[in-house]
């Protein structure tokens, strides 16, 4: 008996008979679906492939389901495909099956994924519709979603190393073979995970970002700030910095979340952009590199910005470690550094008085040199 049997039956005896049911996704499949991968470049889906393997026309396969302009719930009117997927534990690990597809309308499909209804902060909104389209009272609904939950939770704490995907609704063919074999790939990766339109690395094992209040307590003032990082070959936006470090004691401004880590942005073709990011990501996961982490976009472009995270933009020594490193991988063109303090304020491109970024560096014939030298 699995770990999740318990939760799993109890939530199914009480939504098998409904017509619209809450499914919530296990933690460790987020962001693995077809709709998803049909939006990734198929070059960002050779991340998960063995080298020189061709990813599957995800693309195709997604457009050529049947789709009803009717809601197959309520009714009215469809805009969505949804994709019915069952969650289980078998032989050993944990199964996620594609059982088939619905046409759904936004508020059904809202109601059915009650983790966006939540994020976009509907919840309430997609609670009544379950109540309602199933002729529930609120004590039954409520019995739904808690029964949903309880699922969710159990089969979230399945480590991502036993999931597996199997995909009957497509029928038999290589294509899906080729299918559950990429999707069980992701899901089982430990280097990189898909999330809101990125690929990210995993995280650094050597490295964490400091205390908010730690960095600022250590932090020299703005004039020894802007020498330090002049000294190790950056170029200050000096305005722009300072306006960084004041954020850090608003936090209003930054819906609560002050923090000091920042980013490397590289701009390249997709090609070059995926080659420079396996190797990033090989680095920081084997801790080799004073990076954090790392990401890179995966929609359908011709140029892509990775971006390199690291711990402390108030330690502009360290932040130009990460910029040598990456020059010495081939990265030959202007790199700018943005602190998320910017993200989370809204700075960014066509901002009126304040560019989006604090430093920036710019490659020369660079050897790895210095206390990155020491780290590797």
């Amino acid at each position: 008996m699995g770990r999740c049997d318990r939760q799993v039956r109890a939530y199914r005896a009480m939504a098998g008979g409904l017509k619209l049911r809450p499914r919530l996704v296990p933690e460790p499949l987020w962001w693995i679906s077809l709709a998803n991968l049909a939006d990734m470049d198929p070059r960002v889906l050779e991340l998960w492939l063995e080298e020189g393997e061709d990813p599957p026309d995800v693309q195709s396969i997604w457009r050529s389901l049947e789709r009803s302009t009717e809601c197959q719930v309520c009714g009215s009117e469809a805009k969505e495909l949804d994709e019915v997927w069952e969650y289980e534990e078998a032989d050993g690990g944990a199964v996620a099956r594609l059982a088939g597809f619905r046409s759904l309308c936004p508020r059904c499909h809202l109601a059915t994924h009650l983790g966006l209804a939540q994020v976009r902060r509907r919840f309430g909104e997609a609670f009544l519709w379950i109540q309602a389209v199933n002729g529930l009272s609120r004590t039954e609904a409520a019995r739904l979603v808690d029964l949903a939950v309880e699922a969710w939770r159990c089969l979230s704490s399945i480590p991502r190393s036993r999931w597996s995907f199997e995909l009957p609704a497509l029928g038999d063919s290589e294509v899906r073979r080729r299918l559950e074999g990429l999707m069980t790939s992701m899901a089982r990766s430990e280097r990189f995970t898909p999330a809101r339109g990125w690929v990210w690395t995993s995280v650094n094992p050597r490295v964490s970002p400091p205390n908010v209040q730690s960095a600022l307590s250590e932090y020299p003032g703005s004039l020894s700030l802007v020498s330090q990082a002049r000294e190790a070959g950056l170029r200050v936006l000096r305005q722009e910095l300072s306006h960084a470090v004041s954020l850090l004691g608003r936090p209003s401004k930054l819906d609560g979340k002050p923090t000091v880590v920042g980013k490397w942005i590289v701009f390249m073709s997709t090609r070059e952009a995926l080659r420079l990011f396996r190797r990033v990501a090989e680095a920081i996961s084997s801790g080799a590199v004073p990076a954090l982490r790392a990401k890179v976009s995966w929609k359908r472009e011709d140029f892509k910005a990775v971006m390199v995270y690291t711990p402390n933009f108030l330690n502009p020594r360290g932040v130009a470690e990460v910029a040598r490193w990456l020059a010495s991988l081939g990265v030959s063109g202007r790199m700018v550094y943005k602190p998320d303090v910017f993200t989370l304020a809204g700075i960014s491109r066509g901002h009126p008085s304040l560019r989006p970024h604090i430093y920036e560096f710019e490659p020369a014939e660079v050897g790895v040199g210095g206390a990155l030298e020491a780290w590797l």
